[in-house]
């Protein structure tokens, strides 16, 4: 069983704890934390860390630990607001931030994300690949002489052809 982090002390403080699947890193409400409520300081399976593969590999958790101290009104105590991360059968506080209001998400929807998407892999800049095989394909063909140059490229441009047309294409979604 693993106990889900609770940082407020007082009883009957209204708190919440979520794991997080997604966040957009222009967060700007609480509803671009992704994922699921749990009770802050329950225990729960630690499989439950991981309700589907959209989970993190190390579980992150935004927990919201209520308000810093108890004064209303105008003169009210802002929201903490905790990061933390659960590895190797431990949580660890990663940031913290009180905030009257939705600040906290700048703020902690960067350093969210970058936890999140640490373990998954880095997805392809499709225009930077392109001009890197191309820039390749140029310079290969470089390495002809002159009069060959038109050649190879024409070689190129036909077994590319081909490629595309083969219904079994590495590049062509499944």
């Amino acid at each position: 069983m693993v106990r889900i982090p609770r940082s407020s002390k007082r009883r009957g403080e209204p708190g919440y704890a979520k794991l997080l699947s997604h966040v957009d890193l222009d967060a700007q409400s609480g509803f671009e934390f992704q994922g699921t409520f749990l009770r802050a300081g329950d225990s729960i399976p630690e499989s439950a860390l991981w309700p589907s593969p959209q989970y993190p590999k190390v579980p992150v958790i935004l927990e919201f630990a209520g308000s810093i101290r108890s004064r209303f009104g105008h003169n009210r105590s802002p929201w903490l607001y905790v990061l933390w991360r659960y590895q190797d059968g431990e949580w660890f506080e990663v940031a913290r931030m009180a905030a009257h209001s939705n600040e906290w998400c700048a703020v902690l929807a960067p350093v969210a994300a970058s936890l999140i998407n640490q373990d998954r892999a880095k997805p392809v800049a499709v225009d930077a690949l392109a001009d890197r095989i191309r820039h390749l394909i140029e310079a290969e063909i470089q390495r002809a002489s002159p009069e060959d140059r038109a050649k190879v490229a024409t070689i190129v441009h036909d077994q590319l052809a081909l490629r595309l047309l083969n219904p079994r294409c590495f590049w062509r979604a499944a």
